[in-house]
């Protein structure tokens, strides 16, 4: 009974590394996942991600992209399009963006 506890303690340790080996490679973001989803919803309607499908483009994002609490997101979730759930995450890019759009302007002296 001892070795046969031993061996299974070692195939879930090792289940484990590989599973942290896996998250390890994935971009974390700060994001957690409705601000996620706005962002891939809206990057992916304007035409960000070249798949034939949302829910192909939504497969590859989940593929690379981790939660800043190290989760992963289901393609269901970024598709999902709750504009009462997704207000705040919406507001919070939507700051973004025009934060970004001022360092845009500052750097390269766009004109409004």
């Amino acid at each position: 009974m001892e070795i046969y506890l031993r061996d299974k303690k070692a195939q879930v340790d090792q289940k484990k590394r590989a599973a942290n080996a896996e998250i390890a490679r994935r971009l974390r973001t700060n994001n957690l996942a409705g601000d996620m989803a706005i962002h891939f919803i809206k990057l992916q309607k304007t035409g960000e991600y070249p798949y034939k499908t949302q829910g192909e483009a939504a497969d590859a994002y989940v593929a690379v992209h981790i939660s800043k609490n190290g989760n992963e997101v289901s393609p269901q979730t970024l598709m999902k399009h709750d504009k009462t759930a997704l207000y705040m995450p919406a507001k919070k890019w939507y700051d973004k963006v025009v934060e970004i759009a001022k360092y845009l302007k500052k750097e390269y002296g766009f004109k409004d």
